[in-house]
């Protein structure tokens, strides 16, 4: 039967019955899967059989049997602290088990509901129902255990409140049912249709169109099939509210797909699922989640590398841009810098944090690197940036964050090495030292993309050009990183580069060679600097002249304005600066005596002189040497 049984038994005693006593046994009968530890304590608390609260049965009865029968419902207060509110239901089908992957959408308006009418758990997850998150998604925005939000999502299911529909993916494929038909023939459904489906903000959506949208779905037409074929018709309409609403109303229906794996592994878990009885809902939603999108991402890294090392990215290039992947690339790549940045270091302070291994966490803070090595590689292809669309604000705000680290810590003289990990150390400062060393080749794939973006910037939205020059003021930025040179240091009189993924020696004759890293900052600085449409915006003030003026570097600048002159320099200087007259001389040592003044550097002395035989405190001075103190004749 499937059913649990809790009871206790009751004993009331009374001359009228026989034996002066009822005997019976009080119990509640529940699904087996339900969680009962609610109801035991009414059972335990002995509440009937207890002498005291057994005096309240006989009201508790009467308002039961009137309200009950004149209003449907009624108010039980049984103490100062407890009440139960009871209603007499209309009789409904057990409501469908609700899955991980099902979309719940409001069948009336949100905000008709009142919050308090809700247990503890549905309130918590009311805000995040809104017809396109799934529950497995509202169980992690909410930070409700999985079960519980499909518990809780089948309840509103139960009383009507809400409906189901699957995920909205702009790969699906949808096709018309013969309700749409509805659509023209009831006026009613009209007005609720075009309410419904109309862009926020703008003129109501016309009949025609809708019907359009609708008609245009048909097997083998994607939604993004859809939008590219009736971008006039989607003026007014949103394409999400468009597909909600039919599913809504069973004016559509969704076309699933249900993947097989010809060659399957069964001990992969994907392979399980491959064959011909999961859709690609419930497997998007079991196959590892997160841990499998970033699988796929490092397959998708590597694969870019290995077509570029080749030459044949196009084909990757163009599924990029067709699937519309690039901001959700760039979206991942953010979420991954806000873990590391809010999470990551909350996680290394937990005192009772002792994991066994800490490859998973290591492979979320690579995930940020796979990420931005990934657009490092496609980045190169103007039609890449020109998909990004909005999100190239947020790139660009993310490639100004690394610059701004990468040149503090270079200014401040904080250089990254490969540091040595000792066995002894724990597992998390390990981590630490990890997530330290890759922040800075991080950084470094940073300037990469946004240099790749500066190439574009004829093709780039106004509010790119604006944020870059305007906001960041990245060329200000660049120059920093020219006159500092990260990815340059000495180490025991050597110069060492840090150069593909390591730092290396550079021998004397290769010194003055530019590097890749080099040549990205300049080639980024001429495409802000020279390109007609960023001289338009950008503001050449006084204080970005300044900076500016100091673009070429030092070292560079001075050999190549004195290249060929360095004998002719030397005889100057021997003759006007080193051979001075004794008149000369005299004077620059009586100016180096006031600079370098004995009385001045004794004022900056943190101690008060002392006499040399006794050791007390000394206000007299030897007028011969100057340098012995006493304190009495």
């Amino acid at each position: 039967m499937e059913k649990k049984l809790i009871g206790c038994p009751v004993c009331i005693e009374h001359k009228k019955y026989s034996r002066n006593a009822l005997l019976f046994n009080l119990g509640f009968v529940c699904d087996a899967r339900a969680k009962a530890c609610a109801l035991e304590p009414i059972l335990e608390s002995g509440f009937i059989s207890n002498k005291e609260s057994k005096q309240k049965l006989v009201p508790i009865m009467t308002i039961l049997l009137e309200e009950l029968n004149a209003k449907g419902k009624c108010t039980l207060p049984i103490d100062e602290s407890n009440t139960i509110h009871l209603k007499v239901i209309e009789q409904r089908p057990d409501p469908p088990i609700v899955q991980e992957y099902d979309v719940p959408v409001f069948t009336q308006n949100k905000d008709d509901f009142f919050n308090s009418q809700w247990d503890l758990t549905t309130q918590q997850i009311l805000p995040y129902i809104d017809g396109f998150r799934h529950v497995q998604k509202i169980s992690a925005e909410a930070d409700v255990e999985l079960n519980l939000v499909r518990i809780a999502v089948q309840n509103l299911l139960y009383y009507g409140v809400v409906t189901l529909v699957s995920i909205l993916q702009y790969s699906n494929v949808y096709c018309t049912t013969p309700k749409v038909q509805d659509v023209v023939d009831d006026k009613c459904l009209q007005e609720e249709c075009l309410s419904y489906v109309t862009k926020q903000g703008h003129k109501r959506a016309s009949l025609r169109d809708v019907f359009q949208l609708y008609c245009g779905l048909s097997p083998g037409t994607t939604v993004r099939d859809l939008i590219s074929r009736y971008t006039l018709q989607l003026q007014r309409v949103d394409e999400r509210r468009l597909i909600q609403f039919g599913l809504m109303k069973g004016l559509i229906r969704r076309l699933q797909k249900y993947p097989v794996k010809v060659a399957r592994d069964e001990r992969s878990l994907p392979a399980r699922l491959y064959t011909g009885c999961h859709s690609y809902d419930e497997i998007c939603c079991k196959t590892g989640g997160w841990l499998w999108q970033h699988e796929c991402v490092e397959k998708l890294n590597v694969h870019a590398i290995l077509s570029a090392s080749a030459g044949q990215e196009q084909l990757l290039t163009e599924l990029l841009v067709s699937h519309a992947k690039i901001p959700v690339l760039i979206g991942e790549l953010i979420s991954a810098e806000v873990w590391k940045h809010k999470v990551f270091p909350v996680l290394c302070q937990l005192e009772d944090f002792h994991p066994s291994s800490t490859f998973p966490i290591y492979v979320v803070l690579h995930h940020e690197a796979s990420i931005i090595n990934l657009l490092e590689t496609v980045f190169f292809h103007k039609e890449i940036c020109e998909s990004a669309e909005d999100s190239i604000l947020d790139l660009i705000d993310y490639c100004h964050r690394k610059l701004t680290l990468l040149a503090a810590r270079s200014a401040s003289g904080q250089a990254v090495t490969q540091q040595e990990l000792h066995p002894q150390q724990l597992a998390i400062q390990e981590m630490q030292k990890q997530a330290e060393m890759m922040e800075f080749e991080i950084s470094l794939k940073a300037l990469s993309v946004l240099r790749f973006i500066t190439d574009q910037v004829d093709s780039l939205p106004l509010s790119a050009l604006t944020r870059m020059l305007s906001t960041h003021n990245l060329p200000c930025l660049l120059v920093e990183l020219v006159e500092h040179c990260p990815w340059s240091r000495r180490e025991a009189g050597k110069l060492k580069k840090f150069e593909n993924g390591a730092w290396h020696v550079v021998p004397p004759e290769d010194q003055m060679k530019m590097t890749k890293l080099d040549g990205q900052v300049w080639l980024a600085l001429l495409n802000l600097l020279l390109s007609p449409k960023c001289q338009q915006k950008y503001h050449f003030d006084g204080f970005n002249k300044s900076q500016l003026l100091k673009v070429p570097i030092i070292w560079d600048h001075i050999i190549k304005k004195n290249a060929g002159k360095w004998k002719a320099i030397a005889k100057h200087q021997a003759k006007h600066a080193f051979s001075p007259t004794e008149e000369e001389l005299k004077l620059q040592a009586h100016r180096w005596a006031q600079v370098y003044s004995l009385d001045v550097l004794e004022a900056l002395a943190p101690e008060k002189p002392r006499c040399r035989v006794c050791g007390a405190e000394a206000a007299k001075r030897c007028s011969r040497c100057r340098n012995e103190w006493y304190c009495t004749r």
